[in-house]
C-alpha cells in the first residue's frame, strides 16, 4: 500500500536572505510573512510503498542527508549557483570576508514588495480543464464524482467572477487529519479515530490574512453517510480539534445541496475566509 509523506526543502540566495532580515530589523517589513511562505514553498510530497513516517536515526547516511536537506528550510544554494545569478542579473556586489567570497544585495529597498509578491506562486496558464485532465491521468482519486465536480467545475465557476481557474492551485485535497490537529491533547483523545482519515479539501494560509490569525479553512464534501448519528458525532469531534488547532470552522457541504442555489450559499460563506 502507497504511503504519501510531506517534506520540506529549499534553498534562497544567501545575500537576498540578509537583506530581507536587515530590512526586517529596522523594522520596514514583516518578517514572519516571508518566513511563512519560504515554509509553505518548501513543501513537497514523496508517495512509495515504503514506510516515510519517520527515518530510522541508526542509518546514520539517511539521516545526515535528511538533516542537510531539511537545514534552515530555506537554507542557502553553493556560491557556484549564488555567483551565477549575480553575475546575470547585476544587483550584487562581491566582497571578501574573512578570506571567503561573499554576495550583497544591491538593489532598490522597493524590491522588497517585489520578492514578497514573487512568493506567491501562481501558474497563470493552468486552466480547469488541463488540471482535469492532469487528475485523471494521475494516481490521485478525490473518493467521489463530487468531489471532482466540487474542485473541477464549481470552484472556478463560483470564485473570482467566474475566473476562478487558479484557486484549484489553493486547494490541497486528501490531506491527512492528524497533520493538521496541533492540538495535542485532541490528537492524543482522538488518534484512533482520526488516524488514516483525511481531509476533502483544504486551503492552507502562508501566513494569517486576519486578524483573527486563522491557519487556514477546511472544506468538507458531505454524502449521505454524514446524515448518520454517529458519524455526526465524530464529525463533530474533528470540526471542534480542527478550531482548537487555529483553522477556521469546517465548511461543510451536502451532496443535496450540489444545485445553484446551494452551492451559491457554500461560496458566500467561504469568499470572506479567503
Amino acid at each position: 500500500m502507497a504511503d504519501t509523506i510531506q517534506l520540506r526543502a529549499g534553498y534562497i540566495l544567501e545575500a537576498i536572505s540578509r537583506w530581507i532580515d536587515s530590512l526586517a530589523d529596522s523594522g520596514k517589513l514583516d518578517i514572519s510573512r516571508f518566513k511563512g511562505l519560504y515554509n509553505n514553498l518548501s513543501c513537497f510530497e514523496v508517495t512509495s510503498n515504503l514506510t516515510l513516517d519517520k527515518i530510522d536515526e541508526a542509518a546514520s547516511i539517511p539521516t545526515i542527508v535528511h538533516n542537510l536537506i531539511i537545514r534552515g528550510i530555506p537554507t542557502w544554494p553553493t556560491w557556484e549557483l549564488e555567483n551565477i545569478i549575480s553575475t546575470k542579473t547585476n544587483l550584487f556586489s562581491a566582497y571578501e570576508e574573512l578570506g571567503a567570497l561573499e554576495f550583497m544585495f544591491s538593489g532598490d529597498p522597493d524590491y522588497a514588495d517585489l520578492f514578497f509578491r514573487a512568493l506567491h506562486i501562481i501558474e497563470p496558464r493552468i486552466n480547469r480543464n488541463t488540471l482535469f485532465l492532469n487528475y485523471q491521468k494521475s494516481w490521485e482519486n478525490l473518493g467521489s464524482q463530487f468531489e471532482e465536480e466540487y474542485l473541477y467545475k464549481e470552484v472556478p465557476r463560483f470564485l473570482n467572477n467566474g475566473e476562478g481557474d487558479f484557486f484549484i492551485q489553493f486547494m490541497e485535497p486528501q490531506r491527512k487529519l492528524d497533520t493538521m490537529i496541533t492540538n495535542e491533547n485532541a490528537l492524543n483523545t482522538l488518534r484512533n479515530n482520526f488516524h488514516e482519515q483525511r481531509a476533502d479539501f483544504v486551503i492552507e494560509f502562508p501566513y494569517p490574512l486576519r486578524e483573527n490569525g486563522k491557519r487556514g479553512i477546511c472544506i468538507e464534501i458531505d454524502g449521505s453517510q454524514h446524515d448518520n448519528h454517529d458519524q455526526k458525532q465524530l464529525d463533530d469531534r474533528r470540526d471542534e480539534a480542527l478550531l482548537d488547532s487555529n483553522w477556521s470552522k469546517t465548511l461543510r457541504l451536502s451532496v443535496s445541496e450540489f444545485s445553484d442555489g446551494g452551492l451559491k450559499e457554500h461560496f458566500n460563506k467561504l469568499t470572506p475566509l479567503l
